[in-house]
């Protein structure tokens, strides 16, 4: 009856030591837990922080030169030839104001490949590097690029210089990031 009065004694001494070191884990496994969910919250903030920095598509869709809006009407290629029209869309909110499109323009793809326009417009003098943007009238400017190669869905930049009338040679670098191509 000792024997088994120390079994039994022995058995439960084990058992409770057991339940010990099994409370003492899941406290741990909790602590654990807990700081991976900390963890993932930061790196969750921290994630969403470098998608602000990062992400171009946030980027606004319109620049401004002086009072003239600017924004990207349509990216249109030809599939055939490849041949691509950047049409940026114009809009004066200031005085009349004369703009040259000074050396054309230059679109980036996302593989790194340059090309420089072939051909550069201002639609209210066709044809030609400058025009008058009037008050409060529509305008546009359109680059055209040869060779484009890969029909890239999606151009990483569209870059052009605009410059002012001769009175003022206000020279800026308009940019436009992340711009959808339509092929055809």
């Amino acid at each position: 009856m000792k024997k088994l009065a120390l079994y039994l004694a022995f058995i439960t001494l084990s058992l409770n030591i057991q339940a010990q070191n099994n409370q003492q884990k899941i406290k741990e496994l909790e602590t654990t837990i807990q700081n991976l969910n900390a963890r993932v919250e930061s790196l969750t903030r921290d994630n969403e922080e470098y998608k602000k920095a990062l992400n171009i598509k946030n980027a606004p869709n319109y620049q401004m030169y002086e009072n003239i809006k600017l924004s990207v009407e349509s990216v249109e290629g030809n599939e055939n030839t490849g041949e691509l029209i950047v049409t940026i869309k114009c809009y004066n909110n200031g005085p009349d104001k004369e703009i040259s499109t000074n050396n054309g323009g230059t679109i980036i793809d996302y593989s790194g490949k340059n090309y420089k326009s072939a051909y550069f417009g201002v639609s209210v003098n066709d044809g030609k590097s400058y025009g008058i943007f009037y008050k409060d009238t529509p305008g546009s400017i359109k680059y055209r690029f040869k060779d484009v190669q890969n029909c890239p869905s999606r151009l990483n930049s569209i870059v052009f210089e605009l410059l002012g009338d001769l009175n003022n040679l206000n020279k800026q670098t308009i940019k436009f990031r992340d711009v959808p191509v339509t092929w055809k």
